[in-house]
């Protein structure tokens, strides 16, 4: 039984600085990058998908305060986005 432990003890003394010396953290970097690589891809989807929707919500409430402006303050049809009468672009 004393000789399993001293041998433990050496094995341990030899163990410890061989382990110091594999780069563990470059190890468990290459485990687990297709995992948090995958992880990242979703969430950049979803909040893609999220600005998007944002994006056609402003849009939509844009379009309905021009509208609105124009009825309320001039009473006649809208034409904020269109080119001034006796331009080139108005042709």
């Amino acid at each position: 039984m004393d000789e399993l432990i001293k041998a433990g003890t050496g094995i341990a003394r030899v163990a410890g600085p061989l382990a110091a010396a594999i780069p563990f953290t470059a190890i468990v970097k290459r485990m687990l990058r297709p995992a948090a690589d995958e992880i990242s891809e979703r969430i950049r989807d979803e909040v893609r998908v999220y600005r998007y929707a944002r994006q056609l919500k402003l849009l939509e409430k844009a379009e309905r305060m021009a509208n609105e402006a124009c009825r309320i303050e001039r009473r006649k049809p809208c034409t904020l986005l269109q080119a001034p009468q006796g331009t080139p672009e108005a042709s």
